[in-house]
């Protein structure tokens, strides 16, 4: 199975990077970092069979895809191909409202077009646990001491979804990991840590992340 992960430099941290140098060591997989807009339209996509993104659009590095690139994303996702979002890879492409419809769970950018309050991440440590859910990758995932890192909170569900590992922040739960159905029934996984390098490089983060991807049959 062949991988096309996509990446922002993420405000000069390189977390797609430190993945992507691990990941492929094990998977097959091409690497664009930040302006990989153009070239979503200047290759055939079929090639690939999975999307892995770790990127948020119109952020420094990492301009918004442009417009002509919309067509051929959309036509290849539409086909049912597993898409792995991580960090704030449900913001790569924000600004299509098909894909904010697509990622289940999205982290909502200051100056939405859809007018919905913005997310927010607090810096602090927190634990990821297990979700009690009957999922098979539930059991495989790895509970996780993060000593500090963005903890994304205050997103938009915008598919049914089902929890895989959640942390409590304030007196409320949050999801960290989660599976979902595209509307076109490809599936989608979502994992949200992963701002900080030390905490990228973490021997169960990278677990975490190839469980899924192998999960999702990479």
């Amino acid at each position: 199975m062949k991988l096309l992960f996509l990446s922002d430099h993420h405000y000069e941290t390189f977390g797609g990077r430190i993945l992507a140098d691990k990941l492929g060591q094990r998977f097959d997989l091409t690497y664009w970092e930040d302006d990989y807009g153009p070239r979503l339209n200047e290759v055939d996509l079929n090639v690939f069979d999975l999307l892995v993104t770790c990127a948020i659009g119109d952020t420094p590095g990492a301009p918004h895809a442009p417009p002509e690139a919309e067509a051929p994303v959309r036509g290849w996702l539409a086909k049912g191909v597993p898409v792995m979002l991580i960090h704030g890879g449900s913001a790569t492409f924000w600004q299509w409202d098909w894909w904010r419809e697509l990622v289940a769970l999205r982290w909502v950018r200051g100056n939405d077009p859809d007018g919905v309050a913005p997310s927010t991440h607090p810096i602090v440590p927190f634990q990821l646990e297990r979700t009690k859910a009957r999922h098979p990758l539930v059991d495989q995932l790895e509970p996780l001491a993060l000593p500090q890192d963005e903890l994304y909170i205050q997103l938009e569900e915008t598919r049914p979804l089902q929890r895989l590992l959640e942390t409590s922040y304030e007196g409320k739960s949050y999801p960290m990991a989660y599976v979902s159905v595209n509307q076109w029934g490809g599936p989608v996984l979502g994992y949200l840590p992963g701002h900080d390098p030390a905490v990228v490089a973490l021997e169960q983060n990278m677990a975490n992340v190839e469980r899924m991807l192998a999960f999702l049959g990479a």
